[in-house]
């Protein structure tokens, strides 16, 4: 399965064949045949395992989440950077990704799985803990599905640039940045308004999120 996931990604649906994995894993056919059925029964595994375990990954670290904040900006910021590295930008996210995009028009049925499996699913996991901080004070906002959002849209904003046209690189410093950009803007929106958590202060750092480096570029 990782042979094949290494060559879906390289070659396209189109271009892989059984012979190429085969080959990239070591084994014969016939063990491929045998075991996981012919090319399209195995991009259709391919595809549902690695969103299975990209969905473990993502809600494992929801439950790593500040439900308890002593510094909300802070917390979420280093919440939002750990999501982003260890789920949004890890090997496996980005290979289902560039399979998403790459046959997702000629398989709609993939894209929807990307929206309802990946992110619609995070979301809504998002919102149930903005909303417990908005009734805990935290956080003010009527709508949490939007609020979550939003949220992601923000710290993942930069980054999308890059994967939009196949560029997955980003330098720490500049995604440091995008993410902590992100975060606060995300607070001026939903914040409490008491300043408690840097959410009021008007200091005017990071005055548009989409700078990503701080020049006013995208910095994917």
């Amino acid at each position: 399965m990782t042979a094949a996931m290494r060559v879906f990604v390289r070659d396209g649906y189109s271009g892989a064949s059984i012979e190429t994995i085969a080959a990239e894993a070591a084994v014969s056919k016939q063990t491929i045949y045998n075991h996981l059925g012919d090319k399209q029964r195995l991009f259709e595994s391919l595809i549902d395992e690695n969103f299975d375990q990209v969905n473990a990954q993502q809600f494992a670290m929801i439950e790593t989440f500040p439900d308890r904040p002593a510094n909300l900006m802070a917390e979420l910021t280093a919440f939002a950077g750990d999501l982003m590295r260890g789920c949004l930008m890890d090997e496996r996210a980005r290979a289902l990704r560039t399979l998403v995009q790459a046959e997702g028009s000629r398989r709609p049925e993939i894209a929807r799985q990307w929206r309802q499996r990946g992110q619609d699913q995070l979301a809504g996991s998002l919102a149930a803990r903005f909303a417990r901080l908005a009734l805990a004070g935290k956080l003010s906002m009527v709508d949490p599905d939007q609020a979550a959002r939003d949220f992601l849209a923000l710290i993942t904003y930069d980054a999308q640039v890059g994967w939009t046209i196949g560029d997955a690189t980003m330098r720490d410093d500049e995604l440091d940045a995008s993410i902590a950009a992100g975060v606060r803007t995300f607070m001026r929106a939903y914040g409490n308004g008491n300043g408690s958590n840097g959410n009021g202060n008007g200091n005017g750092n990071g005055n548009h999120h989409h700078n990503g480096n701080g020049n006013g570029s995208p910095g994917g």
